[in-house]
């Protein structure tokens, strides 16, 4: 997708209005990048205005990951549980947690939401209510390029997120992160210690 064509889009969303000349470039850069990569931003809205609303807001930081693990094991005929653990930083406070559960999505989600809850407990609102994978480069069979793409809803709101991975795990919790993080940035208009916005003012 050109500029022009990704133009009316960005322009959509009124935090776009403000953004520099600057700012503007690289996001059209990172989104043609991102496209390139197999994201369809018809589909997934919410990454989208993810994207635009880190342009608007770069030194936003409502939490970062700093590492991820699942795990699926056979507990009986036709019968699989999956285990996973998350940690993720928050200003300058680490935040852990494992759970099992019947799958690798449905752990992770329960986990992160785990993580975040002690400082954003407004993430329970946030309902994960589809998810959908299917496959690029088709001719390269279970090697492809996978995508995963979940739907939201927060009573007010509906938006779907996409990741896109060789690997379909990683697919899945790039769009699991991507919606959550989205509802973040969306609380930060009416509370900016949400944002918990980097302090540059030492640079030169």
């Amino acid at each position: 997708m050109g500029a022009d064509a990704i133009a009316p889009k960005v322009e959509r969303f009124e935090m776009a209005r403000g953004l520099s000349e600057a700012a503007r470039r690289e996001l059209f850069d990172r989104i043609q990048q991102m496209e390139a990569e197999g994201y369809d931003f018809e589909a997934a809205d919410g990454t989208l205005e993810l994207l635009v609303r880190e342009a608007a807001h770069p030194d936003a930081r409502p939490f970062e990951i700093t590492g991820f693990e699942v795990t699926t094991r056979m507990t009986g005929p036709d019968q699989t549980q999956s285990a996973a653990s998350v940690s993720v930083r928050i200003q300058e406070a680490i935040f852990a947690a494992s759970a099992t559960r019947t799958g690798p999505i449905n752990a992770l989600d329960t986990v992160l939401r785990q993580c975040l809850s002690h400082l954003y407990p407004a993430v329970a609102r946030v309902q994960l209510t589809n998810y959908r994978m299917s496959v690029l480069e088709q001719d390269k069979g279970p090697a492809a390029k996978a995508t995963v793409i979940i739907d939201w809803r927060d009573g007010a709101r509906t938006w779907s997120t996409m990741g896109v991975s060789y690997n379909i795990i990683e697919s899945g919790w790039l769009a699991l992160v991507g919606g959550i993080r989205l509802e973040l940035m969306r609380m930060g208009e009416t509370d900016a210690d949400v944002l918990c916005l980097e302090d540059n003012s030492w640079a030169v």
